[in-house]
């Protein structure tokens, strides 16, 4: 007597999620991912490796996919994994992200990657990925030769910055903002060299300016200025072989491309 073992979501009976296994070979397939197709055991993670997480359900479900320095580019769609807990993407040359129905998802990382868009899910809030919140993690800074980033924003153009604490009630598509490192703001010294005024439409209010001053190697002054409501702001130096100017958020991370002016 033949007995059906298959249920709903695994028609073939393999234990695993049909269709979470098509996402991860589509990825294999479109991205480039250098995994074996419909071998969902094989793509098991190694303790802190790359690879799935699967969970322990009769039908096996995604809950976290880990391809860290994977060589994967293009449109990273992994919107159908609806199980998904868990997701880094980091260090990969993707350039679009789709986590639109992730709806469970509490850790998300893809720093330094080519990204331009991504589509955030309904219901997320902007956090830090420390929470362990669901739909609470944080937004990636992307990279861009000859750029810094400027921010995610609602619109290619216009639109709103995207700021911690900031929710949506709905998918959203979000836009990478670039500033270029060769433009983004002008120095001019004053004849005693005792100040400069630095000059910039795009450094944010509130920004911190770390002025320092080096003679022979040596750090002979340093300052903190917070750039005002204003495109440009007047800064104390001592005269020196060269100033260096350092612009950083308020967890004195860089925001821009720091400048050498040398006398």
């Amino acid at each position: 007597r033949w007995i059906d073992n298959r249920v709903a979501g695994d028609a073939d009976g393999d234990g695993y999620h049909d269709g979470d296994v098509a996402v991860i070979n589509a990825i294999i397939e479109n991205n480039g991912l250098n995994w074996t197709k419909d071998d969902p055991a094989s793509w098991l993670r190694s303790k802190r490796g790359k690879g799935v997480t699967w969970s322990k359900e009769t039908v096996k479900r995604v809950t976290g996919f880990y391809v860290k320095e994977e060589a994967i580019s293009g449109t990273l769609d992994v919107s159908a994994l609806t199980n998904l807990e868990w997701l880094d993407c980091s260090e990969t040359d993707i350039t679009e992200l789709d986590l639109s129905n992730l709806l469970m998802l509490r850790y998300f990382a893809a720093n330094n990657t080519p990204l331009m868009t991504m589509r955030v899910p309904a219901g997320y809030t902007v956090g830090a990925n420390g929470d362990g919140e669901t739909l609470n993690f944080a937004l990636p800074k992307p990279v861009k030769a000859g750029f810094t980033f400027a921010g995610w924003y609602t619109a290619e153009t216009e639109g709103e910055l995207v700021e911690l604490g900031d929710s949506f009630a709905e998918a959203t598509t979000l836009f990478a903002r670039w500033i270029d490192d060769l433009e983004n703001y002008t120095v001019v010294y004053e004849p005693d060299s005792s100040s400069a005024t630095i000059t910039s439409d795009v450094i944010p209010t509130g920004t911190k300016v770390l002025v320092v001053s080096y003679e022979q190697g040596q750090m002979t002054a340093m300052s903190i200025h917070i750039w005002p409501d204003d495109t440009s702001m007047q800064v104390p130096v001592s005269p020196s072989e060269e100033t260096r100017l350092f612009f950083l958020d308020g967890g004195w991370a860089p925001i821009l491309q720091s400048g050498t002016v040398t006398y």
